[in-house]
C-alpha cells in the first residue's frame, strides 16, 4: 500500500502570524505619523477655550485611529492576496482557460 498525503483541502496557514505582525507594525507606524501631523495641525495645547481643545483632541484621535486601521487593513489584504497567489502556484495545477469555439 502506498503512503500518499491527503489532498490539500484548506489553504495553508503558514505565515499568518507574520502577516498579522507586519500589518500591525505598518498600522502603528502610520498611526504615529498621522498623530504627529494632526497634533501639529490642531495645536490642542495652545487653543483658546475648553470646547476648542476638546474638538482638537477628538480630531487628532479620530484621524489617528482611522489612518492606523485603514493601513492595517490594506497591508493585511495585500499580504493575504500574495500568500493566496503563492499557495495556488505551489499546487502545480494549471489555471483554467476559456476557449472560444468558432462555428
Amino acid at each position: 500500500m502506498s503512503e500518499e498525503l491527503p489532498p490539500p483541502d484548506l489553504m495553508d496557514s503558514t505565515g499568518r502570524l507574520r502577516r498579522l505582525a507586519v500589518a500591525f507594525v505598518c498600522g502603528v507606524v502610520a498611526a504615529a505619523i498621522t498623530y504627529k501631523i494632526t497634533d501639529g495641525m490642531a495645536h490642542p495645547e495652545t487653543t483658546v477655550g475648553e470646547i476648542q481643545a476638546r474638538g482638537a483632541f477628538k480630531f487628532v484621535g479620530y484621524m489617528t485611529g482611522l489612518v492606523g486601521g485603514a493601513v492595517f487593513t490594506i497591508a493585511l489584504v495585500i499580504q493575504n492576496h500574495l500568500a493566496k497567489k503563492a499557495y495556488r502556484a505551489s499546487l502545480g495545477v494549471a489555471p483554467a482557460k476559456v476557449v472560444e469555439r468558432k462555428p
